[in-house]
């Protein structure tokens, strides 16, 4: 699979908010209370805690997978202090309290050399959405979950728009962990449901929470094609829904 992120800078970005967090010589705290610091969650959030915790490990997987499959990047150094990490992303139980001895300085140090050896070796380099703009962007999308579940729309175009809208702000929600490619397969997946459900859209475009619906697509599809050249996903179908052409 050809590279559009660099999965180092993800992984290394969250390392450091894991070692900010847990720096102080006073802090005790579980993996719990950490990853939902981490990734903004409420500590009883089991699913959203397991789902982000899930993804961090796929993130680790692609990373080491990529370090031990390149002859540049597959050292003696590189895989012993990504073995310190997997005690981290690897921990399931989640009451159990975070050792600072698996996150050292030293380990952060090769993890900011791992990261700039990606974008080195496979030619790419992070160019993230902005915070705001993921803020902006879950804004927006939990008030149009809000709007369409009260609204007037039939039941079936109801579940096809929440369920839609719930997968980009899943993809929102975990955006440090699977970047702008998660996002990407949200929105293709959004595009496949409207072309897949298209008679039954067209027949309510005219509602101003449809078409809500469809101009935040259209938007964010623009942002994520500005990230890291990811290939373009805008589908003629959007426009022609929201009249911009047939």
């Amino acid at each position: 699979m050809i590279l559009t992120e660099n999965p180092a800078y993800r992984l290394h970005e969250i390392m450091k908010e894991v070692y900010t967090i847990t720096s102080p010589n006073n802090v005790t705290i579980s993996y719990r209370d950490l990853w939902a610091k981490v990734f903004n969650f409420d500590p009883t959030n089991n699913d959203a805690l397991l789902d982000a915790t899930h993804s961090l490990l796929k993130l680790y997987l692609e990373v080491k997978d990529r370090i031990i499959n390149n002859e540049m990047l597959n050292d003696e150094m590189n895989l012993r202090h990504l073995k310190k990490l997997e005690v981290i992303v690897m921990r399931y139980n989640l009451e159990t309290n975070f050792n600072k001895a698996h996150l050292s300085t030293d380990t952060m140090t090769a993890l900011h050399y791992i990261n700039k050896s990606f974008a080195l070796v496979y030619g790419v380099e992070q160019t993230a959405i902005s915070k705001e703009t993921q803020s902006e962007l879950l804004e927006e999308v939990r008030s149009l979950i809000d709007n369409i579940a009260t609204s007037e729309l039939p039941v079936d175009i109801k579940e096809i728009l929440i369920r839609n809208m719930s997968n980009i702000q899943e993809s929102l929600v975990l955006y440090k962990v699977s970047g702008a490619e998660g996002m990407r397969q949200a929105l293709e997946s959004t595009i496949g449901s409207i072309m897949l459900n298209r008679k039954q859209i067209e027949s309510t475009k005219e509602n101003p929470d449809v078409k809500s619906f469809l101009a935040f697509i259209g938007k964010t599809i623009t942002i994520i094609e500005s990230v890291n050249s990811i290939k373009e996903l805008a589908s003629p179908i959007i426009s022609v829904l929201l009249g911009g052409g047939e």
